[in-house]
């Protein structure tokens, strides 16, 4: 099997060779591993692209997104707001462009790709057409608030959530107009899978009220406008359910078991009963565990995650790496041996599902 076999198998709960790696962020480390700078990263699409490529290889991951970064996904400077650049770290910004209704009403979609959503596209047609053909590539489709908080601005738009939900209501509709049109860009590379990525929607900061009713509407028409069937809105179930504060508990529950940020059996266990839309089975492990823990730990707990599923529930699941990050090279160093020993590990598991095959 290759990799987009292994994942697609998975997601459909058929047989598999070998259990998938999946893996979300990675930016931080593959600069420090593969000694590009942050400015290399973003400036230079062969760079990153090559660098991209070397550690899918290398470290054969089965499902991941190419050119890492929120400077990419269509809300760079090249739509006006402000980033700060500093040397040590990415990008981040700082300052949106949207004060009112008349800046909100002359705020238009570009009538083509330009500065970093371009290189976002060329980094994601070079890797697809050097490993697309066996890797099991994915894209972030930016989603209309998080497309509107950049150009809004974070702390002001979470005001006219409640504030003023007349402005906020005509903001997600210019969201959505600009989110497709990232959307059919990003659907014209044909890649194997895509997502709605809404970046600034986390439990505990948004009311669930507000997002079913104000922003999920806006995210939902946009994944049924990119496709058909629609595209999945994997954040939904983070929310729960208006005035259903069990839900909502529920919710923050199946964040912490996606982001690995509670790590722990009972967490798999309590969460397994719900689907995550569009993925699989997951055994989540964060950005900081796969830093702090030691690697017998992290094999320890990839285990029992593993032997829960495939034994207690009959499923094949997917090891899902959050967060890749090392913030210097011999950090960089210790975590790429750490990947190294999940593979190994991963591949001696294979005996273990041969057998639940054969029985």
């Amino acid at each position: 099997m290759n990799s987009i076999q292994r994942y697609n198998a998975t997601l459909n709960q058929q047989p598999i060779d070998m259990v998938p790696i999946r893996v979300g962020n990675y930016n931080v480390f593959l600069t420090q591993y593969y000694e590009i700078t942050i400015n290399e990263y973003i400036e230079s699409p062969k760079l990153n692209a090559e660098a991209f490529i070397e550690m899918a290889n290398e470290f054969q991951f089965d499902s991941l997104k190419p050119c890492q970064g929120y400077i990419f996904y269509g809300c760079g400077p090249e739509m006006g707001p402000v980033w700060e650049f500093p040397q040590d770290n990415f990008p981040a910004s700082t300052s949106g462009i949207i004060n009112d209704t008349d800046e909100l009403t002359q705020l238009e979609a570009p009538g083509k790709p330009s500065g970093y959503f371009a290189k976002f596209l060329e980094v994601n047609q070079k890797a697809k057409e050097a490993i697309g053909g066996a890797v099991h590539l994915g894209i972030s489709i930016l989603g209309p608030y998080s497309t509107m908080t950049f150009l809004r601005g974070y702390n002001p738009i979470l005001l006219d959530i409640i504030r003023d939900p007349v402005f906020f209501e005509r903001m997600m509709k210019k969201g959505k107009e600009l989110s497709l049109f990232f959307g059919r860009n990003c659907m014209a590379l044909d890649m194997p899978w895509y997502n709605v990525l809404e970046v600034f929607l986390v439990p505990g900061m948004i009311n669930p009220k507000h997002y079913h009713a104000q922003i999920a509407p806006y995210i939902d028409e946009v994944c049924a406008d990119l496709a058909s069937p629609p595209l999945k809105n994997y954040l939904a179930p983070f929310m729960g359910k208006p005035d259903d504060l069990q839900s909502q508990k529920d919710g923050r529950l199946i964040y912490d078991y996606y982001f690995g940020t509670q790590e722990s059996i009972e967490t798999i266990r309590n969460a397994s009963d719900y689907m995550i839309p569009g993925f699989p089975r997951l055994i989540s492990l964060s950005g900081n565990a796969l830093a702090t823990w030691e690697t017998d730990k992290i094999i320890d707990f990839l285990q029992a995650g593993l032997d829960y599923f495939i034994d207690e529930r009959g499923e094949y699941p997917c090891i899902f790496l959050a967060s890749i990050q090392a913030e210097d090279e011999e950090k960089a160093n210790t975590i790429a041996r750490k990947l190294k020993d999940i593979n190994k590990f991963r591949a001696s598991y294979k005996r273990h599902i041969n057998m639940r095959k054969s029985s």
